[in-house]
């Protein structure tokens, strides 16, 4: 078939399944008012063969039944297709959603079809991507109608894809794989971040504190989390082998994830000492990346006050803070080591496990490294949530706090092996 004819005839499809939404006795079929919960689509079917053009709707012949079931087991039982192609509205059902007979996809792939054109994947969660991938798995070439046919198919199913969109199960089949990999407090703290937007330089133990209140007042706050996770795409559905699951960006992983250390290497931070009477102090913090970060950070903070006028604390702190988020989100996280932050009376130093190709140490020292985060999803994640600064800027607030302090010379960057060291200098006066 030319170009040309492929359009006239997913034009036909088209045109066909707005002409069931104007015909009483389809819409009927289509809008159940004994069950008015249960909204079915409007779905049109031609196979275009050499000799014959044979048209296929939902529920023609009989209520229920899928216009590709009329159409091969109806209409054209025991045919072989081999050359034909079908045009369907809708994408076919899959073998989970359709348990008494067989399903569409199936039939399809049976009656010999090697040509398919889909108008549009159907919304229902139990077969989105399915009957497409089960196609493709038998060889058959599936292609999608050309664009502008999209909009006016899902318009004229506009309802169907509202129920569906609004009534997806895709989060309950989420929940019941992956809740146990999630730490709530996580959730919580991410929240309140975002709708706080704190500076971070003051007691961070009130942020935990209020993603308590926030957690006990909100008694959806999974399923909120999961909406704005799908909304950033930090997480996808997926079909892989006619089977959907989820796909996770490794940042949204290492952010929320109960024990991220135990899918990448070296995923948590240690913390050193060098200064009071707990001088070479260790300590660990594991868990959910930024949770750790902002225990970090309290930690940090309690130190600092010891040996930095209170006047300084603030431009001090934001800078700890950019530098400790930023060695997070360019950490290689193929590397055993974890982010070390030392505090020293005159130094707070940051060792970071670091991709090569990923960092130049000569412009970083002359601020013009350009913003190329390793772990971008980790990245904005801590944007939207006011842990860091965006685009450029952080680099830019360092540059300031060294010309504020009179440290214009001070080489902030070096490597040793594979690590990268931010050393931040602190004011000279003390207490």
């Amino acid at each position: 078939m030319t170009k040309e004819e492929i359009r006239d005839i997913q034009e036909e499809v088209t045109k066909e399944v707005e002409r069931l939404t104007n015909d009483e006795k389809y819409l009927r079929k289509a809008i159940d008012l004994d069950h008015p919960e249960k909204i079915n689509p409007f779905v049109v079917a031609i196979l275009v063969g050499k000799i014959k053009k044979v048209k296929s709707y939902r529920s023609e012949l009989f209520d229920g039944d899928h216009a590709e079931y009329n159409l091969f087991l109806q209409k054209l039982s025991g045919e072989d297709h081999s050359d034909d192609i079908l045009f369907v509205s809708l994408e076919p059902c899959n073998h989970d959603s359709r348990l008494k007979t067989i399903s569409c996809s199936e039939l399809v792939v049976k009656a010999g079809i090697k040509n398919v054109y889909m108008g549009t994947f159907d919304p229902d969660p139990m077969v989105r991507g399915d009957g497409y991938a089960y196609l493709i798995n038998n060889k058959v070439k599936v292609d999608l109608f050309d664009e502008d046919f999209h909009a006016r198919l899902i318009e004229a199913n506009k309802k169907f894809y509202i129920k569906k969109i609004i009534d997806d199960e895709s989060f309950s089949r989420f929940m019941k794989k992956y809740k146990n990999n999630f730490d709530i407090d996580s959730f919580a703290v991410d929240a309140v971040a975002r709708i706080n937007q704190f500076e971070f330089d003051s007691d961070i133990g009130s942020i935990f504190k209020i993603a308590e209140d926030y957690k006990a007042s909100n008694n959806n706050i999974f399923e909120s989390f999961y909406n704005m996770s799908k909304d950033s795409h930090y997480i996808d559905e997926v079909v892989v082998n006619s089977k959907r699951d989820f796909w996770f960006d490794d940042g949204y992983k290492l952010a929320f994830y109960k024990n991220p250390n135990s899918f990448f290497k070296g995923a948590y931070f240690r913390f050193i000492s060098y200064v009071g009477a707990d001088e070479n102090a260790s300590e660990s913090y594991t868990g959910p990346l930024f949770v750790s970060i902002l225990k970090v950070l309290s930690r940090v903070f309690e130190e600092i006050k010891k040996i930095i006028p209170s006047d300084k604390w603030k431009s001090v702190f934001r800078i700890i803070r950019e530098m400790l988020v930023n060695a997070a989100c360019h950490k290689n996280y193929d590397s055993y080591s974890p982010v070390i932050i030392k505090i020293k009376k005159e130094v707070i130093e940051i060792y970071n496990p670091f991709v090569k190709d990923k960092i130049d140490v000569g412009k970083l020292n002359s601020f013009e490294m350009p913003t190329n985060p390793v772990n971008g999803c980790l990245t904005d994640i801590a944007i939207n949530a006011h842990f860091m600064e965006g685009q450029g800027r952080g680099s830019a607030d360092l540059k300031k706090y060294l010309q504020e302090f009179d440290k214009q010379n001070f080489m902030v960057y070096e490597t040793v092996c594979d690590i990268l060291i931010t050393k931040i200098p602190l004011p000279d006066n003390e207490l």
